[in-house]
């Protein structure tokens, strides 16, 4: 009688504890969605507000650090103040890791918390990212993050460094950047030599340059984000964008680049990050070139937004799991129709994810017990979505956008609400599984005491 109540001890325990992470960190991507392009296939012709996005990703910048000390990177703040850029605070989300941040910035969503088993290196469920898809993809950095996006990508080109080359710039984490920069040149400079298949593919349009500089996020750990050697590598970082900028500019002039510069999450003052303090949630945000409104006052924004703001711009479908809204605030003057053509993509894509959590949710529950999101029905939805194309028929695309961007943040709180749906009656029932294991334990053991 012992062993029996050993062993069904232990798996009830065993099952309370798996219970905590099946229930509360269950994953957020939502399997067999479609993807929606924003602009349709016999609508090639449609100009989109750029061809290529250069995405500059300074890994650990705090937000805090780069805004404070305009002197060290007197390139981009002399975009800010003479605006000719956009700028904020993107705001992230915990945990405050390399990883989890890029796949906010380019697939939309908050990482499977299921990736922790994995050292947040692999997702153990694949997902849709805006290099999937673009056109083509060029990416340059880290080969921990470089390689989470190019593999299994036919239609990109990717360049990494070595272990080797990272241990050896232990000391002198901003040669990690540098060699970023010098790669991007080596790769343009191929085409003066009459390289025709690298010509080729920078012809492609809606197209994405990832550009991952690891420097800082290595000199925050070892020297604080306060210390003359963080603060220099900003500098770097800066010298190097504009280096890049002007080798976009020389080689395309066509004013069709649109520049992105963000960082993945930031640290904290003693150099650690994972966290959701400000300082390492908050991170710069700054976007100029061809398709952005610059503005003089500062924005704020989260990082899943970035994720369709670079689909809007290059006019590719938004990642089927993202859970970005598209900040159209930040977009330079657009006809109105493809604002609609943007922001219906964007409706479409959250609320697909909807209709399938939905059903998830009602096929595994009682009809009569089923309860739907309190400000969104599924026949509501439908009647909406009826309206927004009518009046899209009658070409009144204002009306139009205006209808999908009042209807998307409800359409994410109900998607959220049935991602949660279960979370109260399994944390029931586990809870009446623990109890009833220790009224046994009480009964058995009265039992024994009584004999």
């Amino acid at each position: 009688m012992f062993i029996i109540f050993l062993f069904l001890g232990i798996y009830t325990h065993l099952l309370l504890l798996y219970s905590i992470f099946d229930i509360y960190y269950s994953s957020p991507i939502v399997k067999g969605g479609r993807n929606f392009k924003i602009i349709p296939n016999n609508s090639i012709n449609v100009l989109t507000p750029a061809d290529r996005i250069v995405f500059f990703s300074a890994d650990g910048l705090r937000a805090s650090s780069f805004f404070e000390n305009p002197g060290v990177s007197p390139y981009i703040h002399s975009l800010i103040d003479g605006s000719k850029a956009v700028w904020g605070i993107s705001e992230g989300h915990v945990p405050t890791e390399s990883r989890p941040g890029h796949v906010a910035l380019f697939a939309g969503f908050y990482e499977d918390v299921s990736a922790v088993t994995r050292g947040w290196k692999h997702n153990p469920i694949p997902f849709d990212s805006t290099f999937n898809q673009s056109e083509f993809s060029f990416l340059w950095g880290s080969p921990d993050i470089i390689n989470l996006f190019s593999t299994n990508i036919p239609h990109s080109f990717s360049e990494f460094y070595s272990p080797e080359l990272e241990d050896f710039a232990s000391k002198e984490a901003s040669k990690l950047d540098e060699w970023v920069f010098d790669k991007v040149e080596e790769f343009f400079n191929r085409t003066k030599q009459g390289d025709n298949k690298i010509t080729k593919l920078l012809s492609i349009k809606r197209s994405i340059y990832f550009l991952h500089l690891l420097g800082l996020d290595t000199n925050g750990h070892g020297h604080k984000p306060n210390s003359k050697k963080y603060l220099e590598n900003i500098k770097i970082v800066d010298k190097g964008i504009e280096r890049i900028v002007n080798l976009f500019e020389n080689y395309f002039n066509d004013k069709r680049t649109v520049y992105l510069f963000t960082s993945d999450h930031g640290m904290t003052d003693w150099g650690s990050h994972g966290d959701g303090t400000p300082d390492e949630v908050q991170t710069p945000f700054v976007a100029w070139g061809s398709g952005i409104a610059p503005t003089k006052t500062k924005i704020n924004l989260t990082q899943v937004d970035i994720a369709p703001l670079q689909s809007v711009l290059l006019g590719i479908a938004i990642p089927s799991n993202s859970f970005g809204i598209v900040p159209i605030n930040l977009l330079g003057h657009l006809p109105d129709k493809y604002i609609f053509q943007s922001v219906y993509g964007n409706f479409k894509q959250m609320s697909e994810q909807f209709l399938i959590r939905r059903a998830e949710r009602r096929a595994h529950s009682f009809r009569f017990l089923f309860c739907e999101y309190p400000e969104l029905s599924y026949e509501g939805l439908v009647k909406i979505e009826n309206e927004i194309i009518r009046l899209a028929q009658l070409k009144r695309y204002e009306a139009a956008w205006k209808a999908c961007v009042k209807l998307i943040p409800i359409i994410r709180s109900a998607l959220n609400y049935f991602h949660r749906y279960n979370q109260f009656s399994q944390g029931l029932a586990i809870c009446a599984i623990f109890c009833s294991w220790n009224l046994l334990l009480y009964a058995s053991l009265i039992g024994y005491l009584v004999l």
